[in-house]
């Protein structure tokens, strides 16, 4: 496949990077990817407005490089709810305003939870798991459980 651009435009409206490609034929419904995460610009990169991008191969696609990539991209914007407020997906119909009210709730309960509970572990038994300075005990595991069943 081949793509190019005429490099117009004023700034960095020049220049584009051009990630993949998915040509998708309606008839036999077959998809072909092309990935080039390059620019296409000729102030970056090997300064050209063309590329010659082949088809791309199951191996390719399946290669770490490519793979962590989108993954990362993919769970940081959509997987993680605070960071998903700024990196939106654009194909998600959650909006940002729902983003970032599930946010607060998820802020205030973990606040009401703390209020509930400040000083229970004074009066907890004094069995449990010492690790260092830490000590965990099972009514802190029990409550841990409660807030990721219901609340999470």
């Amino acid at each position: 496949m081949s793509v190019s651009h005429d490099n117009t435009g004023k700034g960095n409206a020049a220049s584009w990077f051009l990630k993949f490609v998915v040509v998708h034929d309606l008839q036999t419904r077959e998809k072909s990817y092309f990935i080039c995460n390059k620019w296409l610009a000729i102030d970056k990169d090997d300064y050209s407005i063309s590329r010659l991008i082949p088809v791309c191969g199951n191996a390719q696609k399946e290669e770490f490089s490519y793979l962590f990539e989108k993954n990362t991209k993919a769970k940081l914007s959509d997987g993680h709810m605070w960071f998903s407020i700024f990196a939106r997906p654009a194909h998600s119909s959650f909006t940002r305003t729902d983003r970032l009210t599930c946010c607060f709730v998820l802020l205030l309960l973990s606040m009401l939870m703390n209020i509930m509970y400040y000083g229970e572990v004074n009066t907890a038994k004094k069995d449990g798991l010492v690790i260092g300075p830490l000590k965990i005990t099972a009514e802190q595991v029990n409550i841990d459980f409660l807030i990721k069943k219901f609340f999470i």
